[in-house]
């Protein structure tokens, strides 16, 4: 029945698009709007469950220029700018006592960025991270820095290394505050996302992905270590099909997750433009 109303919710998207093409206006801050309807199922669930993944960026500002040695007719001339971006993403579960990435974050970063052969920006976030139902939730600044490239092992391939220092604001995290008592202090973070992307290109497929994220408490107290919370690291597998369909395998936890789970996913990404 689930995989029934999975496949009435792709449907829909239809419709959507229809009405997309008549709101460019609306949207000229919203750089990528990525729905993803899926069916996951996790080794510790007692079925499969229905979710929406989603993820959303954006510029407010956007300012770009050519460094000196630039030239327009030059493909690979270094350019700089600079930003006032937005992001968010998560996945929202039917059920979100089974949703094993119960874990949504929206984030705000101010930006310096150059780019050449490769892309480089670095800059400060606060970033909101929260669970489905935002019963757990805290919040994050500091600096941010991500480096990206293509064409690294083959053809037009994707290689992108993001790392955020901040400090994060437990005030909300019922985890912590059962381990520490009520009077949470803040602590030292650095979350790190490795992510590739290669492009297959045949009849019927089109990427397969890896993504890695890694999130680490600089100096935890020992209670911290014993239960387990000064780090969590989730690896992701993706295979991607021409028709917009994939299948992905995780293993790993995200911060409010803290059981070590392996997840199965078929679902269909949907991106506006």
């Amino acid at each position: 029945m689930k995989f029934i109303f999975f496949f009435i919710f792709l449907m829909s998207f239809n419709s959507v698009s229809a009405l997309s093409e008549e709101s460019d206006n609306s949207r000229k801050y919203v750089d990528n709007f990525d729905l993803k309807p899926v069916v996951f199922d996790a080794e510790e669930a007692e079925s499969s469950s229905l979710g929406l993944d989603f993820s959303i960026d954006g510029k407010f500002i956007d300012v770009k220029f050519e460094s000196e040695e630039g030239n327009d007719l030059d493909p690979d001339a270094a350019i700089g700018g600079y930003d006032f971006a937005y992001s968010a993403k998560g996945l929202v579960a039917e059920n979100s006592n089974s949703n094993p990435k119960d874990f949504i974050e929206a984030k705000l970063s101010a930006n310096y960025f150059r780019s050449a052969n490769y892309s480089l920006k670095t800059g400060a976030f606060v970033k909101s991270e929260s669970d489905q139902k935002f019963n757990d939730r805290q919040l994050v600044y500091g600096i941010t820095s991500t480096f990206a490239n293509i064409d690294n092992f083959s053809k037009n391939d994707i290689l992108a290394i993001h790392l955020n220092i901040g400090q994060v604001d437990p005030s909300q995290d019922t985890s912590r505050e059962a381990v520490l008592g009520e009077n949470l202090d803040t602590y030292d973070r650095a979350d790190f996302e490795f992510l590739y992307i290669y492009n297959i290109g045949t009849e019927n497929l089109d990427t397969f992905e890896v993504n890695y994220r890694y999130f680490y408490e600089l100096d935890a107290d020992l209670e911290i270590k014993n239960s387990g919370l000064d780090r969590f690291r989730l690896t992701t597998y993706r295979l991607g099909f021409k028709n917009n369909l994939y299948v992905a395998y995780s293993s790993g936890e995200l911060p409010f997750n803290q059981k070590d789970n392996q997840i199965y996913e078929i679902g269909f990404s949907y991106k506006f433009e």
